[in-house]
């Protein structure tokens, strides 16, 4: 396991106690938390209240894991996890 805030070069895994994307060679172990919960649908109000950070903080973000990924907005940020094959393991949940 990795330090917190270091960034990790050995592909993508899941962590299996947290569910966190947790080796993104592009993100940062906090990135792929939050990439987590767009993924899921949830709101920046709710991201900046689950890990207790501001909203610019989510906006910052947001922005670095759109720009990491090639993506324009969380619409395309999903299709790319789609495509990656990590909405499952993302926690994304087909009944939403």
């Amino acid at each position: 396991m990795s330090n917190r805030g270091e960034r990790i070069s050995t592909g993508m895994t899941i962590c299996t106690k947290c569910r966190d994307l947790v080796e993104v060679s592009f993100l940062s172990r906090r990135q792929g938390q939050i990439m987590r919960a767009f993924v899921q649908g949830k709101t920046v109000k709710e991201i900046q209240e689950e890990f207790f950070i501001s909203e610019p903080t989510v906006y910052s973000h947001k922005m670095a894991i759109l720009r990491a990924t090639g993506c324009r907005d969380v619409v395309a940020l999903c299709r790319w996890a789609y495509q990656q094959g990590l909405m499952e393991m993302l926690g994304w949940d087909e009944n939403c």
